[in-house]
């Protein structure tokens, strides 16, 4: 999309411009300049085993099973 259209879309040319930015991201720095290694599930296992959440107790503990 053109700079010109995207403005109008986004509404302001900075936001258009800002989105077509490429920006890769990665963890792989902070564990080698921390010297630091993951001991526990990573966030896709997590949220796949559902542990990522407390399980709800009292009054509302009815309302998720």
């Amino acid at each position: 999309m053109p700079l010109d259209e995207a403005s109008e879309h986004f509404g302001s040319p900075f936001t258009a411009a800002a989105h077509p930015t490429d920006a890769p991201a990665s963890s792989a720095h902070t564990p080698q300049m921390l010297g630091w290694t993951p001991t526990h599930a990573g966030l896709l296992d997590d949220l796949e085993n559902g542990d990522c959440l407390p399980q709800p107790t009292g009054a509302t503990a009815d309302r998720w099973t």
